[in-house]
């Protein structure tokens, strides 16, 4: 027993070593977990949530909650956020919370036409595991065609914490972004099976907007994530019709395809998103995610007037 649950111990130590961030699927209805600096970006108060559920098909999927509120200080020309992210993979095996606060400068150029937005983001990361649930070698017993249970009968949760910093910058021109972020600047220990920094996250985006009528939008976006051994590059097109309804198609390199579709107006956002893996391999099928979003939007009246706002997607 002893030598299975050491053998446990390494394997879980050696996957979570490889671990990455959470992605979204629609990543403009979670814009302060983009980008720090879209901290107060609609001009006032804006409060965005997302439920995400990866791999549900699998015994292990990854469930994810994010939720933020952040808002503009007109006087001060600056915005501040604070967002909350839990992560729950394994049905409980391993628990991360993240708590942080968020203050971005707008400084403005070109008579209002061009800005640039630095950002800075502390948070507070609880990191918790269950080890009571860890299952690994447990030996065939084949006269009841089941497994025996060797795992320890009584383990406590272990857990902990950490101070974490991230940074973003954001320029904004017309209806074109480009920004750009690091998180976990300081790469705290968050090992609970040994010491372990939790790897930078680089993160890269692009969008811009082509208005095709008075009622048609044409949004085109562009994301790249690096984090230790995980690299992505997502692509997406969503389209605004009738000034209300949208939808969007998405391709990532690790060969998922996406799909979302949404009613959004000048006050909130309603939207869900589906990742379909594009192998016709049957057993990526517990790849399939999806994902349900709601935007909530308190805006002044010069960012009512406009459509092109990268934060209305």
């Amino acid at each position: 027993m002893a030598r299975i649950y050491f053998l446990s111990v390494l394997f879980i130590s050696a996957f979570y070593s490889h671990g990455q961030d959470p992605m979204f699927t629609n990543p403009q209805q979670s814009l302060v977990y983009l980008n720090p600096s879209f901290a107060g970006s609609n001009g006032l108060v804006r409060s965005q949530s997302l439920f995400r559920n990866q791999w549900y098909n699998s015994s292990s999927p990854y469930v994810t909650f994010y939720s933020g509120v952040d808002f503009y200080l007109k006087p001060a020309k600056s915005g501040m956020a604070v967002t909350y992210v839990h992560d729950d993979i394994g049905n409980g095996l391993l628990k991360t919370k993240t708590l942080a606060l968020t203050y971005s400068k707008y400084f403005s150029f070109l008579n209002n036409e061009l800005r640039i937005i630095p950002s800075i983001q502390i948070g507070y990361l609880h990191k918790e595991l269950n080890r009571a649930l860890l299952r690994f070698g447990d030996p065939i017993a084949g006269r009841y065609s089941s497994y025996w249970n060797i795992s320890e009968p009584s383990v406590a949760l272990q857990s902990k914490q950490n101070i974490d910093f991230s940074s973003g910058l954001l320029i904004n021109c017309k209806s074109f972004y480009f920004g750009t972020s690091v998180f976990h600047i300081n790469q705290p220990n968050t090992g609970l099976l040994g010491d372990e920094k939790l790897p930078y996250r680089l993160s890269v985006h692009s969008s811009t907007n082509f208005r095709i009528n008075g009622s048609t939008l044409l949004n085109l976006f562009m994301r790249y994530e690096h984090q230790q051994n995980f690299n992505n590059l997502h692509f997406r097109a969503n389209m605004t019709v009738v000034k209300c309804v949208f939808y969007g198609l998405g391709f990532n390199t690790d060969n998922v395809g996406n799909f979302n579709l949404g009613y959004r107006n000048n006050f909130f956002t309603l939207s869900a998103g589906y990742d379909r893996a594009l192998s016709s391999n049957k057993s990526n099928s517990i790849r399939d995610s999806w994902e349900a979003q709601l935007s909530i939007n308190i805006r002044d009246k010069e960012h009512r007037k406009s459509l092109t706002d990268f934060e209305k997607w």
